[in-house]
Order: C-alpha cells, then structure tokens, then sequence
C-alpha cells in the first residue's frame, strides 16, 4: 500500500511538476460587449458643466427607464475623449 502510494505522490508530482503556466495567458475571462469612440466637443465648454456620460439605451425608443444604461463620466473641459462603453452580453 506504501508503494502504491508513493507512485501515485510520484506521479502527481511529476505532473504538477511538468505543467508550464503561460504569464501572457490571462485564462478564461468574461465575454465583454460594448462600443468606443471618440468624441471631439466643438465650441465653448458651458459653465454649469457637471458630467457628460455615455448613455445607451437597449430599446429605442426607451420605454422604461431600465431600457438606458449609462456609462461613466468622461473628464470634462477637454476639446477630445476618447471612451469605451461596455454592454452586457446581451
């Protein structure tokens, strides 16, 4: 019973032991959907300025509010920002 368990710690070993983990692979990841761009503002930025946010809506036109899915605020009083705008898979 020691032998065989020593082979099979041996094995398991071996096996661990051979197995090389790729650093570049990140693995299994979520599926991520979505859209980017660029948007160039024209003009001079308002003065009451708070946000400006990414908004898409899953129904056009929107129904119900849960129809819209707002992205995250872009920096603000730039000529140029650049986004990425992820969806659910759906």
């Amino acid at each position: 019973m020691k032998k065989l368990m020593a082979a099979v710690s041996l094995l398991l070993l071996m096996n661990i032991i051979g197995c090389e983990l790729d650093p570049t692979d990140p693995g299994l990841e979520p599926t991520l959907s979505g859209f980017s761009g660029t948007i160039h503002f024209k003009g001079a930025w308002p003065e009451e300025t708070d946000q400006v946010i990414v908004a898409a809506a899953l129904k056009f036109p929107p129904a119900v509010i849960t129809d819209v899915i707002l992205g995250e605020a872009l920096p603000i009083f730039q000529d140029t920002v650049e986004y990425i705008f992820y969806l659910p898979p759906t």
